[in-house]
């Protein structure tokens, strides 16, 4: 098992995941190359984690791909792909032959897509690296996920945006959906979106469940990270489905209650004068940027970028934006020294080669690992801040970066208080997809916040 410090400098990819929207990860597979993805992350951070499930159902990883994915394979047999692997209430900790012969029994269709060889290699794979004694699995609770996601169906179901335009039987059938929860919750026997539609799917007409079942599959995304406490930073995008996972595990009080505003009101953009959101462009010396120059990239192997990080010395540097990530207050309060360490950090980087090998194709990193200055204009060249403004009863008026922007390729976007896609709807129309379209590096980081979605689905087990 982990300790604290290295589970915080790993990252969590939601856009990897199964049940999630498929064109964020479409544009990584077609455009920047998955090559590229685990390369640059391996410049950010010191591993990816993706859950079991998602590694045997996920056809993004299968050989019939239209990416190379050898990179894949190497990124699993030297463990900078974690497998996050569930704990069953025995306490027996499943293989990923095992995790499979489970989704067979709750749902055969989906268990026939998965490549058998594509499973023997994996499973095979994993059990070496972790048999090796270096680093087992990143364990995490299946009942304890399995009453996040529970309490996350019930928030969505409730949700108005999810309930308008919807008939009455897919209403009835959303009902059904929560009774369904509850009876799961209460009872504390394991349940899955595989288990709601083996139970209940077919007594509906298929065009009724149709539009109510894309709730349920939302709801199982992203939950494990939420096991963890916050301890477990998620990696995503922009445009990634992430409803109801709001970020910042360790804010105060008053701060959860302006999270709480984002979710409980619907005028909360402002009209009320309770919340009102601004841009910012602060005023920093620091608007160097870099970039990396791909072509170079291209050509290293996954541990010689590895031993290129920890030659650049990440630790301040990961460890300041795993702590901003915290809350709107440390987000405010560490936003400069961050963007001090990852200017240090890249500096750093262009220097890494001459302290690796005297191999010629290693000396040429000194000069080609691309950190270099380049002239843009200035929304590409400076920080960006998204900071929100709350006035709570008795005057008390607290401010806080809600996402600070950098311009650094390997900082990316810091994110905290609601989930994205709230963020983008209590904006102006468009006004968050400009800000981000106008910016070279999309990455958002950002450390999930259960305890909002608990209150929000109000359910006593």
């Amino acid at each position: 098992m982990d300790d604290d410090r290295s589970l915080n400098h790993l990252s969590f990819p939601t856009f990897l995941q199964t049940h999630v929207n498929r064109g964020p990860s479409d544009r990584i597979e077609k455009g920047r190359r998955f090559e590229r993805y685990i390369k640059e992350n391996a410049l950010r951070s010191r591993g990816l984690v993706i859950p079991d499930s998602d590694l045997n159902n996920n056809g993004f990883f299968y050989p019939t791909s239209a990416e190379p994915m050898e990179i894949f394979w190497t990124a699993l047999s030297t463990g900078f792909i974690r497998r996050g692997a569930r704990r069953t209430t025995d306490q027996r900790i499943l293989s990923q032959i095992e995790v499979a012969e489970g989704l067979k029994k709750s749902s055969p269709e989906r268990y026939g897509r998965i490549s058998q060889d594509y499973l023997n290699r994996l499973d095979a794979t994993i059990e070496r690296y972790e048999s090796a004694g270096s680093r087992g699995p990143l364990v995490w609770d299946h009942a304890k996920v399995m009453r996040i996601s529970g309490q996350r169906l019930l928030s969505l179901l409730r949700h108005p945006n999810n309930i308008r335009g919807k008939s009455v039987a897919e209403r009835r059938l959303m009902d059904r959906y929560e009774d369904w929860t509850i009876g799961k919750l209460r009872s504390g026997a394991p349940f899955g979106a595989a288990d709601l539609e083996s139970e209940l799917k077919s007594s509906v007409d298929p065009t009724v469940w149709n539009a109510v079942w894309p709730i349920a599959l939302e709801a199982h995304a992203g939950n494990i990270p939420m096991a963890f406490g916050g301890g477990l930073a998620t990696l995503g995008l922009p445009a990634a489905k992430d409803r109801l996972i709001p970020a910042g595990p360790e804010s105060d009080v008053t701060e959860s209650r302006a999270e709480a505003l984002f979710y409980g009101r619907p005028d909360v953009s402002g009209a009320n004068g309770d919340v009102e959101l601004e841009i910012r462009h602060p005023r920093t010396s620091r608007s160097e940027n870099f970039s990396i120059n791909y072509a170079v990239l291209d050509d290293l192997t996954l541990p010689q970028i590895e031993e290129i990080r920890e030659t650049a010395e990440p630790d301040e540097f990961l460890d300041c934006r795993f702590q901003a990530a915290a809350s709107g207050e440390r987000n405010a309060d560490l936003n400069e020294r961050l963007e001090a360490l990852a200017l240090e950090y890249h500096a750093r980087l262009v220097k890494s080669g001459v302290m690796l090998t005297e191999r010629a194709e290693r000396n040429a990193i000194v000069e080609e690992l691309d950190a270099r200055r380049i002239i843009g204009p200035p929304s590409s060249g400076k920080s960006l801040e998204v900071r929100v403004k709350v006035q709570l009863e008795r005057q008390v008026e607290v401010n806080y970066i809600m996402q600070a922007i950098s311009p650094f390729p390997l900082l990316g976007t810091q994110h905290v208080l609601c989930d994205i896609q709230r963020l983008r709807e209590v904006m102006e129309p468009g006004v968050y997809d400009r800000l981000h379209a106008t910016h070279h590096h999309h990455w958002i980081l950002k450390r999930p916040d259960y305890r909002v979605v608990e209150a929000l689905a109000g359910v006593d087990e």
